[in-house]
């Protein structure tokens, strides 16, 4: 081991690591430079939930490391190989097969530069995987809904004039998503304010705000035409009932504090009961099954790829391909050759 030494890695890794995701020096080691909260001109620091969910990658990791009797500073990239394939003696050791592999490698890799391990057991895992068939991993074929199965969750939808206020709401809540393509943390942080109406009420545009970590930029997004009547009612009636205007989903007819938001777990929970009410139980259905329906209508419609990103907030164009998994293959050629264009010295002005 090489560079500083770190006792509290090796005394309590789990503590030593949930100290350390908090700090911005999480953020600086990152493949890429992170986003720069202008304020403080520090790198933002990741939600909440997301440190939850990479504290308990991390882990599973060292569960795996302390099964086979070694610590940090002396695993190895065959103790990461035998981590992602499930080799482990860790009761809850499982096959990683997803691109979450991709994950636990950025974790692992930002830990062993934190830590001055050289050569980096993580670098030299991700090399030799990211050259081997499905070494990174590979996700289930991306979920999106047919017109046929859109219309069943829509008839499936909770709420109605004579039940309860809430079950009004989170009908307006999942019809945001369909019709606007959001996220599930985007559709929990929205304000009142957000949802901008034209004079006539054709045409909805919703501003989405910049996300607490920073990497997902402010963008405004359309809300389709059969989403229109349900949260234009459920707005006049949270403005009626004269709910937390900065929460336009809130979790009580008051907040218990300023930044209360409804819990996720109920939002999972009502998309999930949604899908069972509308006969639909395909495999991984959720909140992103949504967005995926909102993405696949755009590129439908043939909206250029440069427009839905901005819909969706994406970091980069490129991602809009993800998107395309059912598009047609010559029209992902055509914005690559567009993007080399670009590129091009001999085609810039």
């Amino acid at each position: 081991m090489t560079g500083v030494s770190y006792p509290d890695w090796i005394a309590d890794p789990l503590q030593a690591f949930t100290s350390f995701v908090m700090s911005p020096q999480y953020q600086r080691l990152g493949r890429r430079l992170p986003p720069i909260d202008t304020k403080t001109g520090r790198p933002y620091q990741l939600a909440p939930s997301s440190i939850k969910v990479v504290v308990a990658m991390f882990s599973r990791f060292i569960r795996h490391l302390d099964a086979d009797g070694v610590d940090l500073t002396t695993a190895t990239s065959g103790h990461i190989f035998d981590f992602l394939e499930g080799r482990s003696r860790a009761v809850d050791a499982r096959r990683v097969t997803s691109r979450i592999r991709v994950k636990y490698l950025q974790i692992l890799e930002r830990v062993f530069a934190e830590l001055g391990i050289q050569p980096n057991p993580a670098h030299q895992a991700s090399a030799i995987l990211s050259g081997s068939p499905n070494g990174t991993g590979k996700n289930l074929e991306r979920q999106a809904l047919t017109e046929a199965q859109a219309e069943q969750f829509i008839l499936a939808l909770p709420g109605g004039p004579k039940t309860h206020w809430k079950k009004r709401r989170d009908g307006a809540m999942l019809i945001t998503m369909l019709g606007a393509g959001l996220l599930p943390s985007e559709v929990l942080r929205l304000e009142r304010s957000a949802v901008i109406f034209d004079r006539h009420g054709n045409q909805v545009t919703i501003d989405v705000k910049k996300s607490p970590d920073g990497l997902r930029a402010r963008h405004t997004t359309i809300l389709h035409a059969f989403a229109i009547p349900i949260v234009m009612d459920w707005v006049g009636e949270h403005r009626a009932r004269k709910l937390p205007a900065n929460r336009l989903f809130p979790p009580a007819e008051q907040l218990k504090t300023p930044h209360e938001r409804l819990d996720p777990a109920t939002l999972y929970s009502c998309v999930r009961r949604t899908f069972e009410r509308a006969g639909l139980a395909p495999a991984h259905l959720g909140g992103r099954t949504l967005r995926n329906t909102f993405a696949e209508r755009e590129l439908a419609k043939q909206t250029p790829a440069t427009t839905l990103q901005q819909l969706l907030g994406l970091h980069d164009v490129e991602s809009v391909d993800l998107y395309d998994d059912h598009a047609n293959a010559g029209r992902i050629k055509e914005r690559q050759q567009y993007r080399r264009m670009q590129q091009d010295p001999r085609f810039l002005w």
